[in-house]
């Protein structure tokens, strides 16, 4: 058995020798387990801007860098989607609700400390 931790949880995973480790863990990849915390606080000023582009129904990241958006997908904040339409393939993104609720109370405490209303 070799252990292996979760990107979005923590949660360890223990897994036969031999299998090939996935991101996250099941629970995770089912959107059933969310994590203590997210740490949005070191998330920077563009790496903010791109998750709040998604949240405003945006699912395309073509003006954001190709590294800003691979971070953000390495921290499994938010997921790369194919949907295929003929012989092409079309990227999405989204935010798994355990993050977008945590990214919506994230939000709300840093905006009102701010004393931003809207």
């Amino acid at each position: 058995m070799s252990e292996h931790i979760c990107q979005r949880c923590g949660a360890d995973m223990a897994l036969p020798d031999g299998l090939e480790p996935t991101a996250f863990c099941n629970d995770c990849a089912q959107g059933l387990c969310a994590p203590a915390s997210y740490d949005f606080d070191s998330l920077s000023e563009r790496q903010r801007n791109a998750m709040m582009w998604l949240m405003m129904g945006q699912d395309s990241f073509d003006h954001f860098s190709g590294q800003t958006v691979a971070s953000l997908v390495k921290r499994g904040l938010i997921e790369k989607v194919g949907q295929k339409r003929g012989i092409e393939t079309r990227w999405r993104y989204l935010m798994p609700i355990p993050v977008h609720l945590a990214w919506c109370a994230w939000c709300a405490k840093n905006c009102a400390e701010e004393g931003e209303t809207d």
